[in-house]
Order: C-alpha cells, then sequence, then structure tokens
C-alpha cells in the first residue's frame, strides 16, 4: 500500500462535491413528485372517480327506468314497430347501466387494494429519499471535510517549498558560492 496519496487535483473533488449536491436535489425533487402522484392518484379513486361513477350510475338508472317504461308504454299501446325500437333502447342503457356498476365495482376494489398494492413500492421511495438526505448528505459533507483537509495540506506544503526554493535560488546565487576563478 502506498505511504502517500497521489491527490492531482483538489478542484475535482470539488467539482464532483457540486455535482452530487446537484444529482441529489433533483433526486430529492423526483421523489417529492412521486409522493405527490400517489397522493393525487389516491385521491382521484377514492374521490372524483367514486364520484363521477356514483352521479353516472344514478343517470343511467334514471335512463334505463325511463326506457323501460316508454317499452311498456309501447307493448300496452300495441304499437309492434315502436316497441321494437324501445326494447333496443333498454338494451343500449341497460349495458350503459352495467357498465357504471362494473366501474363502480372496481373503484371499490382499487380504493380497498391499493394502499396494499402500493405501500411496498412507497417504501422503497422513502427508503431511496433516506438514503439521499442522510447518507448521501454525509457524503457531501464528507468530500467538503476532503477538501478542506486537502487544501490546508497544500498551503502547509507549498510555503516549505517556497523557502526551500528561496533559499536554494539564494545559494546560487550568492557570492560564498560562486567559483573565485569566474570573478
Amino acid at each position: 500500500m502506498a505511504d502517500q496519496a497521489n491527490i492531482s487535483s483538489i478542484e475535482n473533488i470539488e467539482l464532483f462535491r457540486t455535482s452530487l449536491v446537484v444529482y441529489l436535489d433533483k433526486a430529492g425533487i423526483a421523489l417529492d413528485e412521486i409522493t405527490d402522484e400517489v397522493k393525487r392518484t389516491r385521491e382521484w379513486i377514492e374521490n372524483d372517480q367514486r364520484s363521477l361513477w356514483t352521479s353516472n350510475l344514478r343517470r343511467r338508472q334514471r335512463a334505463h327506468d325511463q326506457a323501460q317504461q316508454d317499452l311498456y308504454s309501447a307493448r300496452l299501446s300495441g304499437m309492434h314497430d315502436a316497441s321494437a325500437a324501445q326494447l333496443q333502447a333498454v338494451r343500449r342503457t341497460k349495458a350503459a347501466l352495467e357498465e357504471a356498476e362494473h366501474k363502480l365495482r372496481a373503484i371499490a376494489k382499487w380504493s380497498r387494494d391499493f394502499d396494499g398494492l402500493v405501500g411496498p413500492l412507497v417504501k422503497k421511495v422513502e427508503s431511496l429519499r433516506f438514503l439521499i438526505t442522510h447518507d448521501m448528505g454525509k457524503a457531501v459533507s464528507y468530500l467538503s471535510q476532503i477538501t478542506d483537509t486537502l487544501a490546508e495540506y497544500a498551503e502547509l506544503s507549498s510555503p516549505s517549498a517556497k523557502s526551500s526554493s528561496k533559499s536554494k535560488s539564494a545559494n546560487t546565487s550568492s557570492p560564498s558560492n560562486s567559483n573565485p576563478a569566474d570573478s
């Protein structure tokens, strides 16, 4: 194992730290959007869709009742052609009514099962959020400490290197070191 670390650029570590911070911000925003989307979907199923299909069911039930009433009236009046059209209308409104009932059953099932199906995925998102905020936050802090430590080390190394290079240059240009034959 090497006795010394070979660090070529403190700026590269700082660039990596900055890029990591930007990434963590973007990841946090994405995770917030996921959490919000899950909440919106739950509300959409439990509130919006339930009320939409409940009103559709009532409206379609009234249309079906009216179509049955019209069929009954047509049969009583003895109009054969009209009763065929009325029968077709009853079938069409019955199919629409059954569709609304099917949708309401599906909404009730999704309302009941939503947390069970989505819950494990939400837990994974929350564990990823913890990793990003806690563990990666520590990593950013650690990278800051590394760059500070390396910068301090570089400052300590530089003055001694400068003073030694100054003394070397002073030794080479001093008269005591010059050759008397050159004079």
